[in-house]
């Protein structure tokens, strides 16, 4: 009977320090970011023929910062909305998220085209939400 408890101790013991070791493996591997503020942009694609509207709200740090959006034109139909930050200097600041509208059109075929998005040239996630705009 003691030998029987002696094997499920270090049966259980094993089990543990491999559950540890391939936690803190797959911990590494896989490496999750918090939300930061303005790390996401969501955007509203009207599709019209042979044009698109793009719009939206992009959440800045700061109440004195301003937001500017360029659009190229990539390979294989993709866009890239390059928007760009900068501070307005000698004013009085609030350190808090400030929405900043944008408004682009993009010229491109109404189906299968793709978008990615850089802040100052660093790549950040984008949403993008499409629908057929049927006005005149």
């Amino acid at each position: 009977m003691l030998d029987i408890v002696l094997r499920l101790g270090w049966l259980a013991a094993f089990v543990f320090v491999a559950a540890y070791v391939l936690l803190l493996i797959v911990g590494a591997t896989v490496q999750a970011r918090p939300y930061e503020p303005g790390s996401f942009v969501f955007v509203r694609d009207a599709i019209r023929p042979g044009m698109h509207h793009v719009s939206g709200m992009y959440t800045v740090d700061s109440t004195c910062t301003e937001l500017s959006l360029q659009t190229k034109k990539l390979p294989n139909y993709t866009y890239e909305l390059a928007f760009s930050t900068w501070k307005i200097p000698h004013i009085a600041c609030e350190h808090v998220g400030t929405p900043r509208y944008f408004d682009t059109i993009i010229y491109a075929p109404g189906a299968g085209i793709h978008y990615r998005a850089t802040l100052n040239g660093h790549p950040i996630d984008i949403g993008v939400l499409s629908h057929i705009d049927r006005r005149p």
